[in-house]
């Protein structure tokens, strides 16, 4: 198993949106920076679709680190990775509803 730097911050930065999507499953609020004018966003959807987004990020890196031991495991994970990212763009985008201008 041969880990690089790259990986370690792809893992990294896919553990932030994880926690960052349990944070908002959690407490049922969302970051500051998201709150807008025209678009509010539902947080369990949110959350539910950061920590999708996150668990893309672990399997993509699981997926690289064993690519070497079992190619079997590393295209299961590379599906899941794929599924995981499906699954997290369709939360994230139906978090969204627009309010009408007043």
């Amino acid at each position: 198993m041969h880990f690089t730097v790259a990986w370690g911050v792809v893992l990294g930065l896919g553990c932030v949106l994880a926690a960052s999507g349990i944070y908002t499953l959690a407490t049922k609020r969302l970051p500051r920076p998201l709150s807008g004018k025209r678009t509010q966003y539902e947080p369990r959807r949110h959350g539910l679709g950061q920590l999708f987004m996150g668990l893309f990020s672990v399997f993509l890196t699981l997926s690289n680190m064993v690519m070497g031991s079992s190619h079997a495991l590393s295209l299961a994970l590379i599906f899941l990775a794929i599924g995981c990212t499906v699954a997290g763009s369709w939360f994230l985008l139906s978090a969204m509803t627009y309010r009408r201008a007043p």
